[in-house]
């Protein structure tokens, strides 16, 4: 409070200087300065100096109106949405948020009552906290026949080649045959009108067939696209069999497309056993990529073994293909929050005025939901 109300103050001095009739105010103690402020009004108001009073009055309503701003980019309380909101009985996964230059745009997964038809809606902000549906309805369903048939979930979306491109994951049959799962992919000239591809993008290689060492034989899903040297870089999970650790394992993949052909999908980020040893951990999931600073950063969250995501971590690299640095410890674990004590999960990361948010979902309970935390 005291270095917002200095900042203030200062603002305040500089438009008085403008005014070219006034000496600023001195710089001391701090509640010298909020008396001298009321003084100043107090004065203006005798000696009937309106500009004095105009000056006064905008520069300190700026400020507060700043004040605001400010806290809804650092202060708010999680989750940000729950189970519940915005559609009866809804139940919120997989954020991918973004800025388009005017506002923020969150592209979530949602069923209604755990009905299991999953979703894809469209939500915006102002500060990437307080969301409204926009549209109401969802911007992207199941088709009526094929292979996302039964649901589609965890969109992700960039902007490239002059519209915007929606990658997804869907499927025929239930939640718990992941052997159906596939990656699929859609484009809008406004992203909230899409027209899917004719068939999917990317699936596993031999889903229900004996062990291939195919890094992506038995599951392809969760996909994360990023635009990095004029191509999208299309990062997924993947589960195959691994002859590293004697049995499957969990790890992200990569296609390329530069515009008008896809590279043949490679396995480019295992999980660190150093840290997260097999025996104990299924593998990453859910990834999300983000460039800054010329590298590609991706955040993922852990599954242990049993099957649950427990842990959102890092790694980044130079090209995006190798030479990964994984973090030598999570960012976030369940337990962190009260909303993420079974599960944590399908990061979200975007840098935002020299911040980094990272959106993340989980569940205690029936409670789905979807949170942030901001780092500097």
């Amino acid at each position: 409070m005291r270095q917002f109300t200095y900042n203030c103050l200062m603002r305040l001095n500089k438009n008085i200087r403008h005014l070219g009739d006034y000496d600023e105010l001195n710089e001391g103690d701090f509640f010298m300065q909020i008396t001298s402020i009321a003084a100043l009004l107090h004065s203006s108001i005798k000696s009937s100096v309106p500009r004095l009073i105009t000056i006064a009055a905008l520069s300190l309503l700026s400020c507060f109106q700043q004040k605001s701003s400010l806290a809804d980019e650092i202060s708010f309380a999680n989750p940000l949405m729950k189970t519940g909101d915005y559609l009866s009985g809804s139940n919120w996964n997989d954020p991918h948020v973004l800025h388009d230059g005017t506002q923020f745009v969150m592209y979530a997964s949602a069923s209604q009552n755990f009905d299991g038809n999953v979703k894809i809606y469209r939500l915006v902000s102002s500060n990437g906290i307080n969301w409204t549906l926009s549209p109401l309805t969802p911007v992207l369903e199941k088709s009526t026949a094929g292979w996302d048939s039964s649901s589609v979930e965890t969109p992700a979306v960039v902007y490239y080649g002059g519209q915007y491109h929606m990658f997804y994951t869907g499927y025929s049959g239930t939640p718990a045959e992941t052997q159906y799962y596939r990656i699929g992919h859609a484009t809008s000239a406004d992203g909230i009108a899409w027209t899917k591809d004719e068939s999917f993008l990317l699936g596993p290689t031999d889903p229900t067939g004996a062990p291939n060492l195919d890094f992506n034989q038995y599951i392809v899903g969760e996909p994360a696209p990023v635009v990095f040297d004029n191509k999208i870089y299309l990062y997924f999970t993947a589960v195959g069999a691994n002859s590293g650790v004697g049995t499957t394992l969990q790890v992200i993949g990569l296609s390329r497309y530069n515009g008008s052909t896809w590279t043949a999908p490679v396995s480019v980020l295992e999980p660190k056993q150093a840290l997260y040893p097999r025996a104990l951990y299924v593998g990453y999931s859910t990834p999300n990529a983000v460039l800054t600073g010329g590298k590609i950063h991706l955040y993922f969250d852990v599954i242990a073994e049993p099957w649950k995501q427990v842990k959102i971590h890092h790694a980044v690299s130079d090209d995006g293909v190798g030479s990964w640095t994984q973090d030598s410890s999570p960012l976030l674990n369940k337990e962190d929050f009260d909303w993420t004590t079974e599960e944590i999960r399908s990061p979200s990361a975007l840098i935002y005025n020299g911040k980094l948010y990272l959106y993340v979902a989980g569940h205690t309970g029936s409670n789905l939901a979807i949170g942030m935390k901001v780092y500097d």
